[in-house]
């Protein structure tokens, strides 16, 4: 059987028309690629609010001591190495409370801006913000590892937390200026 001789069922093998000349009417234009416009992603705003929520929950220190100090007292007592007591402003439990509250906050508000708004202004805030947490957290780390208190693991996991959301924020900065021009 020959089958040259069948009937073609598809358009796939149609002859395609050479490419008219450089300097014809219907030469190909420089069209762009169309990129399709980036929507709010609802399950990168939701992950980013949980887990600030959870590590607001799981740090409620600092905030128990800014909202009630008379009463902080009472159900937090600290001492120093040779059992004296100290005030909660010169732990070492204080720095790592403002810090890892500091991050949990600026993964609420990066999740709420990658989940509510597309304006460059408020992806601006939200990298500052983002950014300056995980400086305070990686520098709390670093302090904390050479005085010989070991990794504190939270803070270090905002530091890898805290670099992945600015870099997804730069790229929505990005992608938000693309669209601009």
């Amino acid at each position: 059987m020959d089958l040259s001789k069948l009937p073609k069922l598809s358009g796939d093998r149609a002859d395609v028309p050479p490419p008219p000349p450089a300097g014809s009417a219907n030469a190909p234009v420089n069209v762009i690629p169309y990129e399709p416009k980036r929507e709010a992603n609802p399950a990168e705003a939701w992950l980013s609010i949980a887990i600030g929520v959870i590590l607001l929950l799981l740090s409620p220190r600092i905030f128990q001591y800014l909202i009630s100090p008379s009463t902080f007292a009472q159900k937090w007592v600290f001492n120093d190495g040779n059992g004296n007591p100290l005030a909660y402003t010169q732990t070492v439990y204080f720095w790592g409370d403002v810090c890892l509250a500091l991050f949990a906050l600026s993964l609420i508000f990066e999740g709420v801006v990658l989940g509510f708004t597309r304006r460059q202004i408020w992806l601006i805030a939200s990298i500052l913000f983002t950014s300056m947490a995980t400086l305070m957290n990686g520098g709390y780390v670093g302090y904390m590892m050479f005085a010989g208190y070991g990794l504190q693991m939270f803070s270090a996991l905002a530091v890898a937390f805290g670099v992945y959301a600015v870099i997804v924020l730069w790229q929505r900065y990005q992608q938000t200026n693309a669209m601009r021009a």
